[in-house]
């Protein structure tokens, strides 16, 4: 439970670090430092963290215990991780498929099943 929900920010994607050297099943190039930092101040059953984009996007987040999730297409071109997000710090990148594209894209976290990446 939190307000609003979804909750929106947006970004630009990209960076000069391939995903796959932070975790081998990471896709795209990322920025070398987080491009948001999501702390959960208790525990979610089943969070959903959304991309949108005009551009073909990944996403890649690292949980508290140092354990990485990662996206590439699971809404078209757009990613989304789903599940439980115990409470603690995650961090999270937005990264591009191909190297040297930099996009804008919105990032949405909801509990709603009926938000999409188009109505972020």
């Amino acid at each position: 439970g939190f307000t609003p929900d979804p909750h929106r920010t947006e970004g630009t994607s990209g960076g000069s670090v391939q995903a796959l050297q932070v975790n081998s099943g990471c896709t795209g190039h990322i920025s070398t430092q987080p491009d948001h930092l999501f702390v959960a101040t208790s525990d979610f059953a089943n969070l959903r963290i959304l991309v949108s984009s005009s551009a073909d996007t990944t996403l890649v987040v690292r949980t508290p215990d140092g354990q990485f999730r990662c996206d590439d297409d699971t809404n078209a071109t757009n990613p989304e991780i789903r599940g439980a997000f115990p409470a603690g710090t995650y961090r999270i990148w937005v990264g591009s498929y191909q190297s040297g594209v930099n996009s804008s894209y919105k990032l949405g976290f909801t509990e709603l099943p009926s938000t999409t990446v188009n109505s972020l």
